[in-house]
């Protein structure tokens, strides 16, 4: 199956990078862009919606649109549950370390329970700003919706996902995968090797 696939990959590239003590994977992956949203100057705000495919999500990129370089003022970043608007993690960035085409990424404990859930990335800036996003101007993000000072527009946010697996998280998760296996393997080994039978 697909995730026990996946799992397989994922304990390979852990085992494989052993000066690190957790591994980064990319969930959603939504690279389409193709115009910019306003810069969020105190007049405008973003919402995009989306659900995680995997379990663990940690982080959540954006690629920034830089209208004019001298910005200044702040962006606010908030990530909350759809359901019950639990709020994951919130930032606030200084508009005028952003340059042209920077990814902004907000990092935040890994949730154990991402798979399924569906989560707002709600962004509003103050006056002065000069930094827009990357999106596109077609549906690109199954299960996802994009909300432009609180209309809907065709389009999604350039947005990746990923999720981090500590060393621990990949060996539950391979044991989990693997057990179930091994006890319906081993009595058909026994039979196998056993006189008699």
């Amino acid at each position: 199956s697909p995730a026990f696939v996946r799992c397989l990959l994922v304990g390979f590239l852990l085992l494989c990078s052993s000066c690190s003590s957790y591994l980064l994977e990319e969930d959603l992956r939504q690279a389409h862009l193709d115009i910019a949203t306003p810069p969020l100057d105190s007049t405008h705000t973003l919402v995009q919606s989306f659900t995680c495919e995997l379990p663990f999500m940690s982080e959540v990129e954006l690629l920034a649109a830089v209208y004019a370089p001298e910005s200044s003022g702040t962006i606010h970043v908030v990530l909350a549950r759809t359901t019950d608007a639990t709020v994951v993690a919130q930032e606030t960035i200084d508009a005028a370390s952003i340059t042209a085409n920077q990814p902004v990424r907000l990092s935040f404990p890994a949730q154990a329970d991402a798979a399924g859930t569906a989560y707002r990335l709600e962004l509003e800036g103050s006056a002065g700003v000069q930094v827009g996003f990357w999106r596109t101007s077609f549906n690109s993000l199954d299960g996802g919706e994009l909300s432009t000072d609180g209309a809907s527009p065709n389009g999604d946010l350039r947005l990746i996902t990923r999720c981090r697996y500590s060393p621990t998280t990949v060996l539950q998760q391979t044991l989990g995968i693997w057990l179930p296996r091994v006890a319906v393997i081993i009595p058909l080994v026994l039979l196998l090797v056993v006189p008699g039978y």
